[in-house]
């Protein structure tokens, strides 16, 4: 069994190469799709018809229910929820994984940005290394996000991906990251709200 937090670091030193290949131009786009779909994600928990729910109102059910409640570093096993609960967790999952991996996607489909390339042919080596900073970055809001929503979801995936528990040598790190992954302090008022008015203004200034 690997450690949900090596798989999480290792994915953040692949996506950083990626980044140093592609330059940091178009891994600026990436940023803004994830920080886009937590917007999305944001305004459809409040607009959606109950289509989409936040994961804490799914919880505050479970008290009713007689089940322990997930706290901030520990989650009740999958297996402990009933079928219905289980249903839910699993919807609500795949409902924000689905948008992000769409906006994603996109956002990896980058035309030609002609007004930066020739400053980023020019400096090679800076285009590489801002580009592995921010790639990295990129690993950690994209990888981050799927694993605060597993993570809020209570790992619907047992017994192949399981919650760090007492079996795990880095389980104090992993408690540390998710109580810092991006839906924790962006995917929330107002961060959320500065994040998307930074993103937009930023493309206006520099893209356009």
């Amino acid at each position: 069994m690997i450690s949900f937090t090596v798989v999480f670091f290792m994915f953040m030193f692949f996506f950083a190469l990626i980044g140093g290949l592609r330059g940091w131009a178009k891994e600026l786009l990436v940023t803004f799709s994830v920080v886009l779909t937590l917007f999305l994600v944001f305004v459809l928990e409040r607009y959606s018809a109950n289509a989409v729910v936040p994961f804490s109102d799914l919880d505050a059910q479970l008290q009713g229910a007689s089940i322990q409640v997930i706290e901030p570093q520990s989650v009740t096993p999958f297996d402990a929820l009933d079928e219905g609960t289980q249903n839910n967790f699993q919807r609500q999952f795949w409902i924000r994984t689905v948008v992000l991996v769409t906006l994603v996607f996109f956002g990896f489909q980058t035309p030609s940005l002609t007004r930066l390339g020739g400053t980023a042919r020019r400096e090679k080596i800076q285009d590489f290394l801002l580009g592995l900073f921010i790639g990295g970055i990129n690993g950690y809001f994209i990888i981050g996000t799927i694993w605060s929503y597993m993570h809020s979801a209570h790992y619907p995936f047992a017994p192949y991906i399981i919650a760090p528990n007492g079996n795990d040598p880095l389980i104090d790190t992993a408690n540390a990251l998710v109580n810092i992954l991006p839906p924790v302090w962006l995917g929330t008022s107002p961060g959320i709200f500065l994040a998307i008015g930074v993103s937009f203004l930023f493309v206006l200034v520099v893209f356009i």
